[in-house]
């Protein structure tokens, strides 16, 4: 490699002597005398778009030409089915499309003034079928058809709430005041008792179970309740009536005056009929123990009662007794 220095530009061949260097600068004069630069850029301009619409036009007729090959291939030999197929099995499954949500129809007022009135919470159906509510059952009642009473108030008692803790008292109480069936009072009462354990009638749920009690004759079931009732809170308010059983079943069923005697007291100067006839009881109790001076005084003070009914009877016995 030789280390003499480039010249700095190439040598320009219409400067060379000769035929050669002549005619390149004659032909350099006449090409810068006719140079004009917008006719040179219409030049190009035409040329780029000749140019254009002749790819555009070859790229049409290939197109053309190529759908005629593919329709007569297809004509020819058919589709490839199986291909398809097999095309079709390699794709994926399709995303599941959520479904869209349709949004119920706004309720105009007038629809909402013309629903359905709502069912009575004590209203419910039987099984055969028909309807029943409280008013039913107490017609039932004043028609005297006790027995299908006590059936329309135990279908009440299937519901819940107050009104079927209502409606099983009422069909117990009805079963002993209107059908003097005490056994299936007792059973009744099972019922409510098992349902309402704690309910807002258990005061007198218990008290009806207790005359019950004497009813069918269980005594001692029914003294041995009795005294529970007495000593619960709640039983206060039916003390009048629970000693007034208690007496009853003590001086008639046991002929045990000395217990009746213990019982009658709370009752005495009660303004009722039930007073009236335990201060008689209480006197004739104490006259059959052998205490004469306390029948005597037991006596005199039924005798001071505004009307008393045996009044009589009362006299006699005060003129018997007295020394």
């Amino acid at each position: 490699m030789s280390d003499e220095p480039l010249p700095p530009y190439p040598p320009r061949f219409s400067r060379q002597s000769g035929e050669t260097g002549r005619l390149l600068r004659s032909a350099d004069d006449e090409f810068r005398e006719k140079l004009d630069e917008s006719g040179a850029f219409r030049n190009v301009e035409r040329s780029r778009r000749r140019r254009a619409a002749v790819s555009w036009a070859a790229a049409c007729v290939g197109a053309a030409a190529a759908v005629v090959v593919v329709a007569q291939s297809v004509g020819r030999f058919g589709p490839n089915t199986t291909e398809v197929t097999l095309t079709a099995e390699r794709l994926p499954p399709p995303a599941p499309v959520a479904p869209s949500v349709v949004e119920p129809p706004k309720e105009e007022p007038a629809a909402r003034l013309a629903e359905a009135p709502r069912a009575n919470p004590l209203q419910v159906r039987s099984t055969d079928g028909e309807p029943r509510n409280e008013a039913g059952c107490k017609k039932l009642v004043s028609a005297g058809d006790v027995e299908h009473a006590v059936e329309c108030y135990r279908t009440l008692a299937r519901g819940n709430g107050i009104g079927a803790e209502v409606a099983s008292y009422e069909a117990a109480r009805i079963s002993a005041e209107g059908l003097h069936d005490a056994p299936r009072t007792l059973r009744l009462l099972d019922e409510h008792s098992a349902r309402f354990p704690g309910g807002n009638l258990r005061v007198e749920a218990r008290w009806l179970r207790v005359q019950s009690l004497e009813r069918v004759g269980r005594l001692d079931d029914a003294l041995s309740e009795s005294e529970a009732l007495l000593a619960a809170p709640e039983g206060r308010a039916l003390s009048s009536d629970v000693h007034w059983l208690r007496a009853r079943i003590y001086d008639d069923a046991r002929h045990d005056c000395q217990r009746a005697v213990s019982e009658l007291v709370a009752l005495v100067g009660e303004r009722t009929a039930r007073g009236d006839e335990a201060e008689m009881r209480r006197a004739a109790c104490l006259e059959r123990l052998g205490r004469t001076s306390a029948a005597l005084v037991a006596y005199q003070h039924y005798l001071e009662r505004a009307e008393p009914r045996r009044a009589e009877e009362a006299r006699a016995k005060v003129e018997a007794l007295r020394p």
